[in-house]
């Protein structure tokens, strides 16, 4: 009976490490540097098409995601068409399953973004994120966003 406990101790043990290797394989797929391609946002009312708008901002060569071992990131993004208008942020990300949290520190304040990661390939990565209650002038409609990033 006690060779049977510690069998099972030992098989627990050694299921907790695997699955802690599997989290630092999938930590360690977006460690690095990424080149900042773009954001995305779309907006959609079923009442007003005013607010309805569908837009994508360019990042210039100068941006960048930098995703570290330690949780932390940092992040430039600078306007392609306006290069005066340049985001140096940082902060701490978490990634659960397929979701990675984002605490943002910047200048404007700190902020949390809760995206999807989705990789098209090992050289291009995106972040998504929807939410179906996003409020304008009284209406309620849909607010999509996305980050691209590529190696």
């Amino acid at each position: 009976m006690k060779s049977f406990i510690v069998l099972i101790l030992l098989c627990s043990t050694g299921a907790m490490s695997c699955s802690e290797d599997k989290e630092v394989i999938q930590d360690n797929k977006i460690v690095g540097v990424w080149k900042y391609l773009d954001e995305r946002v779309k907006k959609t009312f079923p009442n007003d098409s005013i607010l309805n708008n569908d837009y994508t901002i360019y990042c210039s060569e100068d941006g960048f995601f930098e995703f570290k071992n330690d949780g932390t990131f940092i992040s430039k993004f600078v306007k392609k068409s306006d290069p005066s208008f340049i985001h140096d942020e940082h902060g701490n990300y978490s990634i659960v399953g397929d979701s990675i949290t984002l605490t943002y520190i910047s200048t404007s304040g700190k902020y949390i973004l809760v995206a999807e990661i989705l990789f098209e390939s090992e050289e291009i990565l995106t972040f998504f994120t929807k939410n179906n209650n996003y409020i304008k002038n009284n209406e309620i409609g849909t607010y999509e966003y996305w980050i691209h990033l590529s190696r």
